[in-house]
């Protein structure tokens, strides 16, 4: 079962612009899931809605920060690290996960954002 994700970025400073789009394609696991879960956070951190998938599972994972209100910013860690920040609008991804039973977590710098997490695995 193959699934494709698909990842823009375009970048203008000084008057020039890059662009770039990818395309990957991988092959589930028979035994493959996918998930596309909304999620209302806090301020607080929490493990990202996984659905019937589990952290144990070596999966591809998006999020998706679908809030348009300035400053409700989120931000992604892994145990106590904070490592990444989504603006509203953007997202996140997409990052293959280690199979390591260590929940994705997520908060908001203010507000209640709403995030689109879209998982699928394991690989085959």
């Amino acid at each position: 079962m193959p699934i494709v994700i698909n990842s823009s970025l375009a970048i203008s400073h000084g008057g020039a612009t890059a662009a770039a789009t990818v395309q990957l394609e991988r092959e589930l696991a028979t035994s493959g899931k996918k998930t596309v879960l909304t999620q209302v956070l806090s301020t607080s951190l929490a493990d990202v809605n996984t659905g019937a998938i589990t952290w144990s599972d070596g999966t591809w994972l998006v999020i998706n920060n679908l809030s348009s209100t300035v400053g409700e910013i989120v931000t992604v860690a892994k145990s106590a690290v904070e490592f990444a920040e989504i603006y509203p609008g953007e997202s996140f991804g997409p990052v293959h996960i280690k199979a390591d039973g260590t929940a994705i977590r997520a908060k908001s710098a203010a507000g209640t954002p709403t995030i689109q997490v879209v998982m699928a695995g394991p690989l085959a």
